[in-house]
């Protein structure tokens, strides 16, 4: 069977591998494939996968339970989302695009919600929503210190409040190293042009003064 995004798939073990880590969290799951491409690779890996889309999340439920895969938790949660009031203030102070209340919850707030598991590896995907997603998340990525694979499409950014180059700055400004997956550094520089080939990207977490 062909394998559904070899190349992402890969860079997922290798993150796993280098953080020496049994919890993944899979953020934009789908139906699933990619946390069912991890976990037929690593027998004892804990998941956590999460799908706002209640037909696919419905879709990969059923997959779940048709067989028994007991190392996956899933959840139907939506995060602080493109129509949340905290994000107009912080991204739109010279946009001019209105967006309506959400009432998504944290990043944060979710992972106190399941009792703080030590997540080392995190893939977002979730069609814009990447930074958004990271809003407030800055408990569980200080505890945790994640390897965060990201996918980016300016396309996808149209009804967001902000642009490509804020999720670079996120990075930059949350100590981290953003990069293609053959490890060509992305500045606000490149950003634009590599978009133009290459919508995947991994952050390692810069080293810090206590490790």
């Amino acid at each position: 069977n062909k394998l559904y995004k070899p190349s992402l798939t890969n860079k997922i073990l290798q993150a796993i591998k280098i953080k020496d880590s049994n919890n993944f969290l899979d953020i934009g799951a789908g139906i699933g494939l990619i946390s069912l491409n991890v976990l037929s690779n690593i027998s004892n890996i804990k998941i956590y996968a999460i799908e706002t889309n209640l037909i696919h999340y419905k879709m990969f439920k059923n997959t779940i339970e048709a067989n028994k895969l007991e190392s996956i938790d899933l959840y139907n949660t939506e995060f602080i989302s493109k129509s949340n009031q905290v994000l107009k203030s912080v991204f739109l102070e010279n946009k001019n695009r209105v967006i309506n209340k959400f009432n998504g919850i944290s990043i944060d707030e979710w992972w106190l919600s399941i009792e703080k598991p030590d997540i080392k590896i995190v893939r977002i995907a979730n069609d814009g929503g990447e930074l958004a997603t990271l809003y407030k998340s800055e408990d569980f990525i200080l505890a945790c210190n994640p390897i965060i694979l990201i996918e980016i499409k300016k396309t996808n950014l149209k009804d967001y409040p902000y642009e490509v180059n804020d999720i670079v700055n996120w990075f930059s400004n949350n100590n981290y190293h953003l990069k293609l997956f053959d490890n060509t550094n992305v500045t606000n520089d490149n950003i634009n042009a590599i978009l133009d080939f290459k919508n995947e990207f991994i952050a390692f977490p810069k080293k810090r003064n206590d490790e």
